[in-house]
């Protein structure tokens, strides 16, 4: 691991990375930052697989800062490491966007260690993961999460230390006096079958002193999918050692079933190998049943809550902005042009776009010249010059990489603003059936319904793309097919004359001794293999005498020999032959560079 520790404490930093050469067990690659402004060029110029951060130390602004951190590194999750050891601010972290909350008196390295390894796991599943699944869970989020880390949060009178509160600027006067979660109960399922660790989790959560838990209990994994699919749960906390499911098959098939329900993991297994699986099959946090975790389980469990929901608006569009915006900012609508769902990079590059019509085709009059202005995971901005609007919200537009090759990119127009030279477009790039330049429109591939080879783009229209330069042709395979339809066949050995694969064979017995060949039949005799030309009793295989395959006789055209024929059977017509009449067929596709936006960031 490597990774970056912001702290002005440099007493403590040089003490922790001292502990951290001492424990011996723990590699990693540890730099160290003592100011923000230090901690972003760092980041601009390098890669950390994790940030450590004690906000407090530094005197800054958590909100703010934070989301600055997010967006010059927005793939490096952020843990916070201070010696405050207050739940509202953990929570208060957490929501802003941070990953974890840690203490420093409590983190020992290997166990900093084994946390900050689950936040980086955790931060590698969250990039890859799908919108939320359920629209009802979705609807859930929306109107919960305003209490766990909207005003309610950064509003919030924190009790150990009200002089540094972080107050909300909504000029809401009525959010001081609030606890988060306020009129909120979470439901949490309490997966166990050990029922005095059931009661000790119970009242573990019942010191929480942010949010407030309703415990439910399940002892088996059957009934907990049960419960989850008749009620709402916000949290689950799962014993990975039930009487009908062990080990992290339990984990998979709880999350199979409630793929949008937080999981936090409490077992008795303190195995780091079974934990780094879990946090990569989806558990939010992965917890060992000692009496130091247990005292923990409280904040983890609303961490792993406010955790969920704040990543869940962030994958909903729009829907983090709103929360983060003031009223006079929403009423003033400066947000709605500039709503996005993630982080952009400054990239000014020449562009190419064409225009793509309805049929797939290019429209050369349209095509244009011009330059990027940013670019995201999801979508970029461009301006083109020469035109004053489009045919189509299709466009192909390519990019001049490092290696001084047009790279393309499917995107739709989401946004079109006339300027002095042309059209300023932002555009989402394209996907699935949407993309002109997916694989099933320029590389042939098998279709079950015509049992033929073939590319979803008609040859004519892909003929325009490859006069126009941008796609070339290639051969791609070689296939046999049908001499009657053209369709794809299978091949097996069958018979010589009708093609038929219903055929039997009688095995044989080769004697050494005296070179006789039989059918086995013939030389079992009371229960003994003898061979019946010169009557040599109790053979043995391998020394005596050798198995044979015996001639092959056609059940359907009684034909016999020892000799089989390849076949085919055509999938489409059911026409057989032999294979020395199949058709040879070459499948061309049709190559084209693919741009990868942000890699042109890095200089890939």
């Amino acid at each position: 691991m490597k990774l970056l520790h912001v702290d002005q404490d440099q007493n403590f930093v040089r003490g922790f990375q001292n502990d951290l050469l001492r424990s011996g067990g723990v590699l990693c690659e540890l730099e160290s930052a003592t100011d923000l402004g230090a901690a972003r060029e760092q980041l601009e110029r390098d890669n950390y697989d994790a940030v450590l951060l004690d906000p407090w130390s530094l005197g800054i602004d958590l909100a703010t800062e934070v989301r600055e951190l997010r967006v010059v590194a927005p793939n490096t999750p952020l843990v916070v490491l201070t010696s405050i050891n207050d739940d509202y601010r953990a929570v208060e972290a957490v929501a802003t966007g941070a990953s974890d909350y840690l203490i420093k008196e409590q983190s020992q390295p290997e166990w900093l260690m084994r946390r900050v390894r689950y936040t980086i796991e955790r931060a590698k599943r969250n990039a890859q993961r799908h919108p939320i699944s359920r629209p009802h869970i979705a609807r859930h989020c929306r109107t919960t999460v305003a209490s766990v880390f909207g005003g309610a949060v950064t509003g919030i009178r924190h009790p150990s230390n009200t002089d540094s509160t972080t107050i909300s600027k909504t000029g809401d006067e009525s959010a001081l006096n609030r606890t988060p979660g306020d009129g909120l109960t979470f439901r949490v399922l309490h997966v166990e079958d050990d029922i005095s660790y059931q009661r000790l989790a119970g009242r573990v959560l019942e010191t929480s002193s942010v949010l407030t838990f309703r415990l439910d209990h399940a002892t088996r994994l059957r009934e907990a999918v049960r419960m989850l699919k008749q009620e709402a749960f916000d949290l689950v906390v799962l014993d990975l050692s039930l009487p009908d499911c062990t080990g992290l098959d339990t984990l998979g098939e709880l999350l199979q079933e409630s793929p949008d329900v937080p999981v936090l993991v409490l077992t008795g297994r303190d195995d780091d190998a079974t934990a780094i699986q879990g946090m990569q099959l989806g558990a939010e946090d992965f917890l060992t049943k000692t009496e130091t975790n247990l005292r923990f389980c409280s904040r983890a469990a609303q961490l792993a809550i406010t955790r969920r929901r704040r990543i869940t608006l962030e994958q909903l569009p729009g829907e983090a902005e709103d929360q983060s915006s003031s009223p006079s900012d929403q009423a003033g609508g400066r947000f709605k042009s500039e709503r996005r769902q993630h982080s952009r990079y400054l990239l000014t590059k020449p562009i190419f776009a064409i225009p793509v019509m309805p049929d797939g085709s290019p429209a050369e009059a349209y095509s244009a010249d011009g330059f990027s202005i940013d670019v995201s995971v999801g979508g970029m901005q461009f301006e083109i010059a020469g035109i004053e609007r489009l045919p189509t919200k299709q466009i192909l537009v390519g990019i001049e990489s490092h290696d001084s090759v047009l790279h393309f990119s499917s995107v739709e127009a989401k946004r079109v603003e006339s300027t002095e030279l042309g059209l300023r477009i932002g555009a989402a790039f394209a996907t699935d059936d949407r993309d002109l330049i997916r694989r099933e429109n320029i590389e042939p591939t098998f279709n079950p319904h015509t049992c033929r080879f073939g590319m979803d783009l008609p040859l004519e229209v892909i003929t325009k793309w490859v006069e126009f330069g941008v796609f070339r042709a290639t051969l791609m395979d070689r296939v046999l097919i049908c001499p009657q339809c053209q369709a794809v066949p299978t091949f097996r050995n069958g018979c010589r004359i009708c093609g038929s694969v219903r055929l039997h064979s009688r095995p044989l017995i080769h004697h050494f001794a005296c070179a006789h060949i039989g059918y086995v039949s013939d030389f079992e005799q009371d229960g003994a293999i003898i061979c019946p030309k010169c009557r040599t009793r109790n053979l043995i295989v391998g020394a005596d005498y050798e198995h044979l395959s015996g001639p092959y006789r056609c059940l359907d055209c009684d034909w016999s020999d020892t000799d089989l024929e390849l076949v085919g059977n055509c999938l489409k017509c059911e026409f057989r032959f032999p294979m020395n009449q199949a058709l040879e067929e070459d499948l061309i596709g049709y190559h084209v560079h693919r741009l990868d936006a942000l890699a042109l960031i890095n200089g890939d």
